[in-house]
């Protein structure tokens, strides 16, 4: 999903020059990628600077602080978001699912149905439905979401799996 945030960025004096944008840009990426926020998740990637706004002084710095209006790729878990990953745990109690290598959703063995715990994977008792096993696509709803420790935890529920 792309968004657009609006934050202050504070860059050095020596800066201050016809790649303003570059630099501007540069510092975000730094600061920002890869990072989990409550207000916009997890940001995948910064794209561009859509607007640098005014800018003063820092008192206490002596760098200029600018408002920055950019775009960025975000995963923000909410619950009933759907989402595809692939399966990156498995055990008895349920499953784990790896989004993007940023977040790993819960899939409670009660969230499985139509599934039997067998050796170790999820055995389909449809035989028209493939079994869950590690590395596997599957399609996922979040069906509940937490925040704490600069990251989300989050549960769900498999919608359906797809081809490796």
């Amino acid at each position: 999903m792309i968004t657009e945030i609006t934050q202050k960025v504070s860059i050095d004096s020596k800066y201050l020059d016809s790649n303003i944008s570059h630099h501007l840009l540069k510092k975000i990426k730094e600061n920002m990628e890869g990072k989990c926020y409550l207000d916009y998740g997890y940001i995948i990637k910064v794209n561009n600077i859509i607007d640098i706004g005014s800018n003063v002084i820092s008192p206490a710095t002596l760098m200029a602080v600018y408002n920055v209006k950019y775009e960025a790729d975000i995963i923000k878990p909410v619950k009933g978001l759907i989402l595809s990953g692939e399966i990156c745990m498995i055990f008895k109690q349920g499953i784990f699912v790896n989004i993007l290598d940023k977040m790993k959703v819960l899939i409670p063995e009660n969230n499985i149905e139509g599934y039997k715990f067998i050796d170790d994977i999820f055995v389909s008792k449809d035989k028209d439905t493939e079994d869950l096993v590690l590395n596997k696509k599957v399609e996922i709803e979040i069906t509940m979401v937490k925040y704490e420790n600069k990251s989300f935890s989050c549960i769900g529920k498999i919608l359906s799996t797809t081809e490796t």
